[in-house]
């Protein structure tokens, strides 16, 4: 996606904690993927940065629904690390987008290089995950998940 050129605002070398959390609540806006854009670029180091729980910013668009865009821009444009961990639960982007609920997303992860094997503080990868943080009311929801899991292998 082309990205208007923009003057960037500080240097590759930002670590402002302040400015991240500017472009966290950004990147989480309900906007046209354009204007966040744009606005992410205008940091010189929106791909090494973090919250203060060690959030990234793909881990938190991987998270929302109708992020890829930016996800797919942070990847191929920013070289951001598709496998990180945060610092508070050792989640990567592929553990936010399976407990958050965004299939899509994790879809679109594994599709671009994510670790399936990859654990967090609690041992746990992001199928163990699906498994633990799943309410399934019927026993097809199971089998449709059980599918799922089988196109992703």
């Amino acid at each position: 996606m082309p990205v208007a050129s923009v003057e960037i605002d500080c240097t590759p070398k930002c670590r402002s904690p302040t400015h991240y959390l500017d472009l966290i609540c950004v990147a989480s806006q309900s906007i046209s993927i354009p204007i966040i854009l744009n606005y992410l670029c205008r940091c010189g180091n929106c791909a090494k940065g973090h919250d203060k729980y060690g959030r990234t910013l793909i881990q938190v668009c991987s998270a929302l629904s109708n992020k890829w865009p930016i996800i797919d821009w942070l990847l191929k444009q920013k070289k951001v690390d598709i496998n990180a961990k945060n610092l508070e639960s050792g989640y990567t982007a592929l553990h936010y987008s399976v407990f958050y609920g965004r299939i899509d997303n994790s879809v679109n992860l594994i599709k671009a290089g994510a670790n399936t094997s990859l654990l967090d503080y609690d041992h746990m990868t992001y199928i163990d995950h699906v498994i633990r943080d799943t309410f399934i009311e019927t026993p097809s929801e199971l089998l449709d998940i059980g599918k799922f899991f089988m196109f992703l292998h």
